[in-house]
Formats: structure tokens, sequence, C-alpha cells
């Protein structure tokens, strides 16, 4: 079972939905972060209401977790 809000069950339809070609992937509500990981772009820009969230993905990136 995932995560109220998760978007781990929906990725199919998610991903459907997406256009074939951007630059900059955009997540208001990155919580788990299961399209973002999915995806992997090269260039997103996340956020969320929990900070403390926010500062995990800041020190997963700094230490070149996720690129």
């Amino acid at each position: 079972m995932g995560w109220g809000g998760g978007k781990r069950q929906i990725l199919d339809k998610l991903k459907a939905n997406l256009p074939s070609f951007f630059n900059t992937y955009y997540e208001p509500f990155v919580g788990g972060g299961a399209l973002l990981l999915d995806l992997a772009p090269k260039k997103a820009v996340i956020n969320d209401v929990n900070h403390e969230l926010l500062a995990i993905y800041t020190c997963l990136k700094d230490d070149n977790y996720i690129n």
C-alpha cells in the first residue's frame, strides 16, 4: 500500500499524458517523488509543503544522488 496521495500506482496514466519532450520537469507536490524518480529528468524544479522532505532531496542532490 502506498502513501496517501502517492503517484506510484498511477505512473502509467501520468506518463501517458506528458508531452513527448520537455526541457524542465516541474513538480509542485513532489512527496515521495515517484514520477520524478521514474522520469529522471536532466533538469527539475520540485516543491512540497513539507520543508523537511525538501531538505532531504536537497541533501541527496548536493551529494549527487539525484542528478
